[in-house]
């Protein structure tokens, strides 16, 4: 397909996500079903497709304002601590929270990259810049690591107090999370990105 069309693509992807989760109002489905998680790749790749075909949206994003760039990042903090209360608490909110959520990554994500007055570039923080290579195995299988946490901090009885769960739930799962991910971009990821020159089509536009 060219490249022109990708955007019909990821918003069909972005449409059928919110069409499942709207006759799916289930907990579970919404968190584990990969009909109700696509949408949030779809969001990240839809960006990624803009910020290469328009160059006004990648001016916006490089002449944000500090006061703008702080408040996306206070978004940033307010979902992550009040996503529950405030994003599921209504039926309609519940189908389109994901992707209201992958917006707010996806804005922070271009920031970083193109805003000209970032208080700060987590690219200049060379471990942390590594996560961006595994970053696809720590989407696909984070939990898969949570998992794993949760079933050794309960059969180990360190599950009982809050800052066990806040603290070592959360370390644990997130070096696990990492494992897994350096594992499988060695084995699984890197092996299929060498034959990209291979297969890959590159526009001639």
């Amino acid at each position: 397909m060219p490249v022109r069309h990708y955007s019909w693509v990821f918003v069909g992807i972005i449409l059928i996500s919110w069409a499942y989760r709207a006759c799916n109002d289930i907990a579970m489905l919404h968190e584990y079903s990969t009909f109700s998680c696509m949408g949030d790749m779809a969001v990240g790749a839809l960006g990624a497709w803009a910020i290469g075909q328009y160059v006004a949206i990648r001016r916006f994003f490089e002449q944000l304002p500090r006061c703008a760039i702080i408040g996306l990042y206070a978004l940033l903090v307010f979902i992550f601590l009040f996503r529950d209360e405030v994003l599921y608490s209504h039926y309609i909110l519940r189908i389109f929270e994901r992707t209201l959520v992958a917006l707010v990554a996806l804005g922070v994500i271009l920031e970083q990259n193109y805003a000209l007055r970032s208080p700060f570039k987590l690219g200049h923080w060379t471990w942390i810049s590594h996560w961006g290579t595994i970053s696809y195995g720590l989407y696909c299988l984070h939990f898969i690591g949570i998992l794993i946490a949760l079933q050794l901090t309960k059969l180990l009885h360190l599950n009982t107090q809050l800052w066990q769960v806040l603290c070592l739930e959360t370390t644990l799962a997130l070096i696990l999370t990492i494992g897994i991910s350096e594992l499988s971009y060695r084995f699984l990821e890197r092996p299929f990105l060498r034959l990209k020159e291979r297969f890959a089509y590159f526009s001639r536009q």
